[in-house]
């Protein structure tokens, strides 16, 4: 009896030894992480409105993700308030061209929408929500962390409001606007993004999609902005 406990025994160690061999702990590990964010971004999207799953899952995502709302830095404290136009444009002109990295938008667009946006002004009600991004459920979270006011992200810093917009930026409704730009330049741009979901009307003044911003970048001449 003895000798066929150890028998078997020496058989069930020879069992966990060949599956470790096969799978790796370290494999084993993240297999199981993947399957909990698999059924966890299935609750999300199934969900109606259930922030408090979002609040829950979003830094398991971010953190496979590499969310990072604070990514892009200019170095220095959060910058003053701007109400003018000029101030606006100074303030923001690092993160405005480090989203036309990301997304291949011409600066003088992007400075364009987020000035009439906000009327030239920062921080707004929602904070340093550049693009005015609505907040939505999302695997990662689309605000980030950020508290949310009337239905708004509101950041309250320019790198995370520059997160939140190269987010929803690179959603599916927007990637025509890249591919004007590099077709017919920053006129095309605007007009395409006057075409998009983004513009909700307010882009378009005289029945000519995306003429606020081509208004705005004509008398401001953003254009010069979009050269290195």
């Amino acid at each position: 009896m003895r000798l066929a406990h150890a028998l078997g025994r020496g058989k069930a160690l020879d069992r966990q030894a060949s599956r470790k061999r096969i799978m790796p702990p370290w494999l084993w590990v993240t297999l199981n992480a993947l399957a909990i964010l698999l059924v966890a971004q299935a609750c999300i999207l199934s969900a109606a409105n259930s922030p408090a799953i979002t609040k829950a899952v979003a830094p398991i995502f971010e953190a496979f993700t590499g969310a990072q709302p604070e990514a892009f830095d200019t170095g220095g404290p959060t910058p003053h308030p701007v109400d003018t136009s000029s101030a606006f444009i100074t303030t923001m002109l690092p993160y405005a061209r480090h989203a036309s990295q990301v997304l291949g938008w011409p600066v003088s667009v992007i400075l364009a929408q987020w000035g009439v946006e906000h009327g030239w002004t920062l921080p707004d009600f929602d904070g340093w929500n550049v693009g005015n991004t609505k907040a939505f459920d999302s695997p990662t979270g689309v605000c980030y962390g950020a508290p949310v006011v009337r239905g708004f992200c509101a950041p309250k810093t320019p790198g995370a409001g520059l997160a939140i917009y190269i987010h929803a930026a690179q959603l599916h409704y927007y990637t025509g606007i890249a591919a004007a730009a590099r077709q017919g330049g920053p006129n095309a741009a605007a007009r395409a993004l006057g075409q998009s979901p983004w513009d909700a009307g307010h882009y378009t003044v005289d029945n000519s999609p995306g003429d606020s911003l081509l208004r705005a970048m004509q008398a401001l001449n953003l254009y010069r902005y979009d050269t290195p």
